[in-house]
């Protein structure tokens, strides 16, 4: 049993966007649990949460998704046997839709649990929290709170430490390295639709399928000795040739394959994209397949642009948040 007596009045917080880049194994990423694990890189965004205690019967949440606040608040209040109400205000940036590969659900879930365990001078350390976390992993799907959901343990890692995560197939941080300020990430709208309703199926569930029969057809088994062995090795030393060449080979071999097949920007074939920017800086391609976006990772960003342009290709810019989550006021 925790003991708590005494706490701050209020916290405010900033939350990084994650974007998923790679599952370490897909054999063990399942509905309704954790596991699979993969790399992740932290994107800064207009993502804010404030929580405040208050002497009031019911709790007051202001959000876009007041049932995932409202579920966590009681969950990590319970857990930490606190007799508090709170205020919590959570801004999200537009760009934060549900599904939309950037963490919506997950920011909420850990902004709400790590605000808490703030306010109360931390009882959980980094790896207590991440666990409950990993074994109450629930989202908001239309309003309704849910545990039906594919999780590979990445998004909170990333979303915590900052910068780019390697996260164990049972969904344990590994490794987390700050990123150069010139590598930026470029994310390209494109429209995937089509493929998920020829099959006639759930996106996560298809992309599951598409990335379990692709790894067991092609045997990608060796991913992880690649990550550990030679990716963390060199990041380690400073040096990020071995990074950007293993995130380019994934992306030939996984569910980016498939996905690619039928992708075009701007009438422009994902294959030739590619081919266009390939030669620009350390630069490397991935079809997101858990959202609208393609991600461009480049520390020439601006030259990328710049021949988008030609092709009447508009890319986002983001910068690395390597920092994870920030407190900006705490009393």
């Amino acid at each position: 049993m925790f003991e708590i007596s005494n706490y701050y009045k209020k916290i405010s917080i900033k939350i990084p966007a994650r974007l998923h880049l790679d599952v370490m194994n897909i054999q063990k990423l399942h509905e309704g649990k954790v596991g699979g694990g993969g790399i992740g890189i932290a994107i800064k965004c207009n993502l804010s949460i404030s929580v405040e205690v208050i002497r009031t019967e019911k709790d007051i949440i202001e959000s876009i998704k007041p049932n995932l606040v409202k579920f966590y608040l009681d969950l990590i209040r319970k857990y930490l046997n606190i007799d508090k109400k709170f205020h919590v205000i959570c801004k999200a940036d537009k760009e934060l839709k549900a599904h939309g590969g950037m963490g919506s659900n997950a920011l909420i879930q850990l902004g709400i649990v790590y605000s808490i365990n703030s306010l109360f001078n931390n009882p959980l350390n980094d790896i207590q929290l991440l666990d409950f976390l990993h074994q109450n992993y629930y989202e908001d799907d239309k309003g309704i709170v849910t545990n039906k959901v594919f999780c590979s343990g990445v998004a909170h890692n990333t979303l915590l430490y900052g910068g780019v995560c390697f996260v164990s197939e049972d969904g344990e941080i590994i490794y987390h390295k700050e990123l150069p300020n010139d590598v930026k990430v470029g994310l390209i709208n494109v429209n995937l639709d089509e493929i998920f309703e020829r099959e006639n199926i759930d996106k996560d569930e298809l992309i599951v399928k598409l990335r379990k029969e692709r790894d067991r057809k092609e045997g990608l088994k060796n991913k992880e000795n690649i990550i550990k062995e030679i990716m963390i090795r060199d990041l380690k030393n400073n040096k990020y040739k071995a990074f950007i060449n293993g995130m380019k080979m994934f992306s030939k071999e996984d569910d980016s394959v498939a996905l690619s097949k039928n992708c075009k920007i701007n009438n422009l074939r994902y294959e030739s994209f590619c081919e266009i920017i390939e030669n620009i800086g350390n630069t490397f391609v991935r079809i997101s397949s858990n959202s609208p976006y393609i991600y461009i990772i480049t520390n020439e960003l601006e030259k990328i642009k710049e021949k988008c342009r030609e092709y009447g290709i508009y890319i986002k810019e983001y910068e690395i948040s390597n920092k994870g989550i920030e407190i900006i006021e705490r009393i």
